[in-house]
């Protein structure tokens, strides 16, 4: 059965809207502003209609106003109050519980990187790039492939098979105690 919730999409004035007042989420204000300043609002905010609370996009309500949006896209919701603190949690542990093909990030990322204007408005730095453990498809079975990174940092790719990361993994712990700065993942 499908129990549609959403009773109209509209523009509202964002003084009009109450962010929910047990919100337990804390989000990153920045990096919502930097997709604001890049994308716009792409989906709206979902307030129910009976308590004019946020339940989902409590920040992006925030760093609009910040921003100095005097209006936001709202998509309305009708439900209960008891429904609307599921619905408020639910969003949030909803995206707790995903995760990445890392694979597919990493080649989505560096394709990203490569765009004008690089991972401006992402949510992802240089940095987060880097520090992914991402298989990298230039990259074959055994073979080595290393990269300089902006910063001057040197990057080693090593695939190995399962049978022998153990192994190998040990001679870079060892190897790591020979040289100034290895990290071993």
């Amino acid at each position: 059965m499908q129990d549609y919730k959403i009773v109209r999409v509209e523009l509202v004035d964002v003084n009009e809207l109450i962010p929910h007042p047990r919100n337990p989420r804390r989000g990153d204000l920045e990096v919502i502003k930097e997709s604001l300043l890049t994308h716009g609002q792409y989906k709206p905010i979902v307030v129910n209609l009976q308590t004019r609370h946020i339940l989902a996009g409590n920040h992006t309500h925030r760093a609009a106003k910040e921003l100095g949006y005097k209006k936001v896209w709202v998509a309305w919701v009708d439900v209960p109050e008891e429904e609307e603190l599921k619905i408020l949690v639910v969003d949030n542990r909803s995206s707790d519980l995903a995760t990445y093909d890392t694979s597919e990030l990493g080649q989505l990322l560096r394709d990203i990187a490569d765009m004008e204007g690089g991972l401006f408005g992402s949510g992802f730095t240089e940095e987060d790039l880097e520090s992914l453990d991402l298989e990298d498809p230039r990259v074959e079975d055994g073979e080595l492939y290393s990269d300089r990174s902006s910063d001057g940092r040197v990057r080693i790719v090593l695939l190995v098979d399962k049978e022998h990361e153990m192994i190998v993994r040990d001679a870079l712990i060892d190897l790591a105690a020979k040289v100034e700065s290895l990290e071993v993942r």
